[in-house]
Order: structure tokens, then sequence, then C-alpha cells
């Protein structure tokens, strides 16, 4: 069980990179927590990495399944004031959505939650 963010602010999204090992590696991700959180729960951990929560919106929940076991995600879709003041805290990447494509590879176990936001 898994908690995806796709944090916002006006112009950007936040990205964290996977580790060089295991499964994923060094590929990038939203930032995710473990296990299904309540929305008072991510906004205690928003609030602790720095960030300050203007709306949250919970998302539809989503199902990957690997070769060797099963993502079951739920996700919120949250907007944040002054994201992109942030860069480098918390491993956090902020990159305007329209780089995601070309340069930030997002594995297919998130399309669920890149479709709220690229076109």
């Amino acid at each position: 069980h898994k908690t995806v963010l796709v944090l916002l602010d006006e112009h950007c999204v936040a990205l964290r990179k996977r580790g060089e090992k295991g499964l994923l590696a060094g590929m990038y991700e939203f930032p995710m927590l473990e296990g299904h959180k309540s929305e008072e729960e991510v906004i205690a951990y928003l609030k602790q990495s720095g960030l300050s929560p203007l709306r949250i919106q919970k998302l539809d929940p989503a199902k990957h399944i690997f070769t060797h076991k099963e993502w079951h995600m739920t996700g919120y879709d949250v907007r944040v004031d002054e994201l992109a003041e942030k860069k480098g805290k918390g491993g956090f990447l902020f990159v305007e959505p329209r780089e995601i494509k070309d340069r930030y590879p997002i594995p297919s176990a998130y399309s669920a939650y890149l479709q709220n936001f690229l076109s």
C-alpha cells in the first residue's frame, strides 16, 4: 500500500529520483509514502517537509502489478505555496510538467497520476 503525492505549485511539479538499487532503480517518481495515508496525515507530512498546502484533493485509487509484487496506491493532488523555492529540500526535484516526457522518465506504475496534469 502506497500514498502518491502529486505536488504542484503554479508552475512546477515535485519529483524524486529513486535509489540506484531495487525496484525501478534510478527512475523518477512522485513523492510517495508507505501505507494509505489520510488527508490529515498527508498535510502533517507536507508541513514537516516545509511545504504549505493550499488545497488537497483525493485522487482515484490505482493498482500496478509488477511481475513479483503489486502496488495498491491512493493519491492526492496537492496545490502548495512557493513550491519552487523549496528546491533541493526533502530530495525533491521541481520541474515544469512539459519537461517530464523528455527529461524525467516516470515509470508506467504512476500513469494513473500522470494523466492528472499532462495533456
